[in-house]
């Protein structure tokens, strides 16, 4: 695998009579093995941030397949050790983070790999929860030192950026989405609130 740099580029509203881009999202776990894959991703005009339109198919490494029924902003950093998909549900939007090893994109096969190292923060309505983290202790062993340092301290910066409604969790920046999705056949889309809150959590991992 290579790194052929930045894999973004083409605006979201791009559509050339398909809703889905040749990007595909592909998620290992520690040991190399295959985890889910998501198949049709649109590279934005931010680099490392996707569209993923609903109906759009993610395959587990067990065959089972499933889809969401609402568009899905998957956003990843070069260098960090997490990964964030905002959902952009009709009334809500809720986030759903994995905590990994950094991303890189595969210019030739139009693919971004990464390894989900097992931990999990969900923000809903109730706030931000950790999960699996039971499994990332039984594995974590395995992993080199700097994976699991790295993932603890994102894991950390995630709860505490949620708890802040910054950085990723700001609401300008869901509205943002939703305002640039217009160009998409979506429905039901409602923009939520703009307040701007500060950043207190330290800079992003």
């Amino acid at each position: 695998m290579r790194d052929g740099g930045s894999p973004g580029g083409a605006g979201p509203a791009r559509r050339n009579g398909s809703p889905c881009s040749p990007v595909r999202l592909v998620s290992l776990r520690g040991d190399g093995s295959p985890h889910r894959e998501w198949t049709c991703a649109w590279p934005s005009a931010d680099p490392w941030s996707f569209v993923i339109p609903p109906g759009s198919a993610v395959r587990e490494s067990d065959g089972r397949q499933w889809s969401s029924d609402y568009p899905v902003v998957a956003l990843f950093g070069p260098g960090r050790y997490y990964q964030v998909f905002l959902l952009l549900k009709p009334q809500e939007t809720h986030y759903y983070c994995n905590i990994i090893v950094p991303p890189a994109y595969d210019a030739a096969g139009r693919v971004v790999r990464f390894t989900d190292l097992d931990l999990d923060v969900w923000v809903g309505d109730s706030g931000p929860e950790v999960w699996d983290e039971e499994e990332f202790a039984d594995r974590s062993a395995r992993y080199p030192p700097s994976w699991v340092e790295e993932a603890r301290r994102s894991r950390d910066w995630l709860v505490c950026a949620a708890k802040r409604r910054s950085g990723p969790f700001a609401p300008e920046g869901a509205a943002r989405w939703r305002e640039q999705l217009e160009g998409f056949p979506f429905i039901n889309l409602r923009a939520d609130g703009n307040r701007r809150f500060p950043t207190t959590c330290g800079p992003a991992p």
